[in-house]
């Protein structure tokens, strides 16, 4: 009669982590390394790293806090930074995230950057993200108290084609479609004198135009 012999063999995941990296450099001179240490978070990413000297002193440091809510853990968007504290050759510099939802997507709102890491509000620089598209590109952003910055997407919204300082998403609105049209199906001289027609309607910006090869 035949026999058959049936077993299982258990299969076992593992993530291994990187707890320390050493980076030697050779020259004619001889050679000089660094160590770089890792600290991680119980979803695995990186909260604390330092880098230093092999004299031990600190090249390099970063240490990030992630922002979370019930509904990116649902989706395990997991690392989106809410503060960064960055130290590199002695000076420091702190930069906080806030968050929107738009469109379903969890996008930047705002970063506030702190040189030193300190509260004095006249070291303080904000930046606030004003307006995305629907894909999730930044349409519209300005630094507080200072000028606004538009951009245009074009080819199908993968890519800019034009950026302009000075200006506010409604002073350009009534021509971005046209411009997109001819990004998609024109040519690139087309393209040009489009951007061109966009610098005549806003002279006082600045634009910045990008035309790319498909």
């Amino acid at each position: 009669k035949p026999q058959h012999l049936a077993g299982y063999y258990a299969i076992y995941g593992k993530q291994s982590l990187v707890l320390s990296e050493k980076n030697t450099e050779f020259s004619p001179a001889g050679s000089k390394w660094s160590i770089t240490n890792y600290s991680y978070n119980a979803n695995n990413l990186v909260t604390n790293l330092q880098t230093s000297d092999q004299y031990g002193y600190g090249i390099y440091g970063k240490n990030t806090t992630y922002y979370t809510t019930a509904e990116l853990t649902a989706k395990n968007w997991l690392s989106l930074p809410l503060t960064e504290f960055i130290v590199e050759k002695g000076q420091s510099n702190q930069q906080s995230y806030t968050y929107q939802s738009f469109g379903g997507i969890t996008l930047p709102q705002s970063v506030e950057i702190r040189p030193g890491g300190g509260p004095a509000p006249e070291y303080k620089k904000k930046i606030v993200y004003d307006q995305y598209d629907e894909k999730g590109n930044i349409l519209e952003f300005h630094i507080e108290n200072g000028l606004r910055t538009c951009v245009i997407w074009g080819y199908g919204k993968t890519l800019p084609i034009a950026k302009i300082d000075n200006a506010d998403y409604t002073q350009i609105s009534s021509l971005v479609s046209s411009l997109q049209s001819i990004s998609d199906t024109g040519t690139e001289t087309a393209l040009i004198a489009a951007v061109d027609n966009l610098r005549n309607t806003i002279p006082s910006a600045m634009i910045t135009s990008y035309t790319h090869i498909p």
